[in-house]
């Protein structure tokens, strides 16, 4: 989505939360990803947060606030996640191994 904005003219920055984005992927396949989209224009702002939205007398969006700056803007896409983590509470209990991903471990060998 990002890069199609760009790809029209449009201005575009991705504020992640977390070090990279495609979280949930090997660090070196998001790095890659994250590191493409920047080659096509987009600003990634990563390990910032939205803090607010500052809106003009009409009501139209002027800049976003976040953690590490102020960025102009004149629309907003919001893309978010709820729960990234999965809750895995019950399988630690009954000793079920959790991965690096820190969801249930699933061995290679259940997709032969």
């Amino acid at each position: 989505m990002a890069e199609s904005l760009v790809s029209h003219g449009i201005n575009t920055s991705l504020i992640i939360r977390r070090d990279q984005i495609l979280s949930n992927f090997d660090k070196d396949i998001s790095l890659s990803v994250q590191n493409y989209i920047k080659t096509k224009g987009v600003q990634v702002l990563d390990e910032d947060i939205i803090i607010d939205f500052e809106a003009d007398v009409d009501c139209n969006v002027t800049n976003v606030i976040t953690k590490e700056q102020p960025i102009p803007a004149e629309f907003i896409l919001l893309a978010l996640a709820t729960n990234t983590t999965p809750n895995v509470q019950l399988a630690k209990r009954t000793g079920i191994e959790i991965g690096q991903t820190k969801a249930i471990h699933v061995s290679l060998s259940v997709f032969k």
